[in-house]
């Protein structure tokens, strides 16, 4: 098998595809592999073009900088990227993303050609703003040192006043010594005062009777109040919402009820046998919410339908579709389901996917996890990462691995938390983020 594709559907047994997928196995590949210069040349491939499906959910910046450090590798190709001329009317906005992420890691770790690039950048590049608050983000004042100047020089009253955000970046620091930036600060305040409905919070919603809030998930014109009135029921345990679910006309343009998800998560165990009757009709969107209910609180009789829904996604490639049922099958301890979960193990492109299901393998194969939990050490993805730290095999070599993972600067929070809870035997849990709505 050749490494010729760099697309994102690249063989997924080739180094190109494993290294655009995040796996760990691509990570020991690069770093045994023979031809460096080739090897190279993928990585800066993973820069140039994202290989995420979804940029919103998926990670790979401390991955891919994890490899360029390791394999040490000139950082002048991706800021090259950077400022390669582009037709601003057909520039995707993440063409860069990762590029500009990548070098605000590299020169938080004191990279020094990193932040020359970023700062050249910021006076002239279209993302100045996303790197401004990035470098803010990793390194405050340190890496931001004269960015305050650069801004100023490059932007006038009005671009100011729509990018001085003071809940985000360096932007009510930097008011303390700018007029200009106070100025643009308060008049965003007062172009963004939240409305009487924006203001609504969890805390709010706890004083409203029961009736009202039904009332609202029913009729309230604005949808922010709808949902925060759905989570509150959720919060309460108001079997209610399994009759609101069921309300079609509640939904919005995508078919989804805004708060369902998470009322129905809050609900638990009392959704579950409502949601086996939701499985046997033919509405989609309360038949998905029932595989979510199943999948975290279903029980034996519910294997079968996890099943076909897993082999389902995996036959249409549809990832997100297989995080439920993986997670669950898991949970359940089925076993039939080891041949479909090592598939989408392999195959996916959707790497937020493969926390599901690593949860999985590690439930339904029990003998066979110590092999991914191992791979799973050098994932892209954080979530795959910290169940590594938590469930790893107890050998010196993997400990190792686990203390490195607590030691690095660059890596996830939550991922040092597990690695260091590991190491003193407090092994932490996963939460389910599965936001479905």
């Amino acid at each position: 098998m050749t490494d010729s594709t760099n697309g994102a559907s690249a063989d997924p047994d080739t180094l190109t595809g494993q290294l655009r997928r995040g796996r760990g196995v691509g990570v020991t590949r690069a770093l045994t592999a023979v031809d460096t210069s080739g090897t190279a040349e993928i990585v800066y491939g993973c820069v140039r073009d994202d290989p995420r499906d979804d940029h919103q959910t998926e990670t790979r910046t401390w991955y891919l900088t994890r490899l360029i450090t390791t394999l040490g590798l000139p950082i002048e190709p991706i800021v090259a990227h950077l400022f390669t001329p582009v037709d601003p009317h057909d520039d995707d906005e993440w063409r860069i993303d990762l590029a500009i992420d990548i070098l605000i890691e590299l020169a938080n770790d004191g990279h020094p050609g990193a932040a020359e690039a970023l700062r050249r950048y910021v006076t002239s590049g279209r993302s100045w703003e996303w790197t401004v608050n990035g470098m803010w983000e990793r390194g405050g004042h340190r890496l931001c040192d004269g960015l305050d100047l650069m801004v100023l020089d490059r932007i006038d009253d009005d671009a100011l006043g729509r990018a001085a955000d003071p809940t985000w970046g360096p932007w009510r620091a930097w008011a303390a010594t700018h007029p200009r930036i106070r100025s643009a600060i308060e008049l965003h305040q007062a172009e963004h005062r939240a409305t009487p409905a924006q203001r609504l919070d969890v805390s709010t919603m706890g004083q409203v009777c029961t009736a009202d809030l039904v009332a609202w998930v029913r009729s309230a014109p604005n949808g922010v109040v709808r949902r925060l009135a759905m989570v509150e029921l959720g919060r309460r345990g108001d079997p209610v919402i399994l009759d609101l679910a069921e309300i079609a006309s509640l939904r919005n343009a995508f078919g989804q009820t805004p708060g369902l998800g998470g009322a129905l998560r809050a609900l638990g165990p009392a959704a579950a046998d409502r949601a086996r009757a939701w499985t046997t009709g033919n509405d989609q969107p309360l038949a998905d919410h029932a595989v979510a209910v199943l999948a975290d609180h279903g029980d034996q009789r519910d294997i079968p339908m996890l099943l076909t829904t897993l082999a389902k996604a995996a036959h249409d490639d549809n990832w997100c579709a297989a995080e439920d049922p993986a997670r669950g099958l898991g949970r359940l301890r089925a076993s039939e389901a080891t041949a479909t979960l090592q598939d989408l193990w392999r195959r996916t492109t959707h790497s937020y996917a493969r926390t599901s299901i690593l949860v999985g393998l590690c439930g339904a194969a029990p003998d066979l996890a110590p092999r991914y939990l191992d791979e799973a050490l050098d994932d892209c993805e954080p979530g795959v990462r910290v169940i590594a730290c938590r469930d790893a095999v107890d050998d010196p070599a993997t400990l190792t691995r686990v203390r490195a993972h607590h030691e690095d600067p660059t890596e996830d929070e939550d991922v040092r938390t597990a690695a260091c809870q590991r190491r003193t035997g407090d092994k932490p849990t996963i939460e389910n983020t599965n936001e479905s709505e």
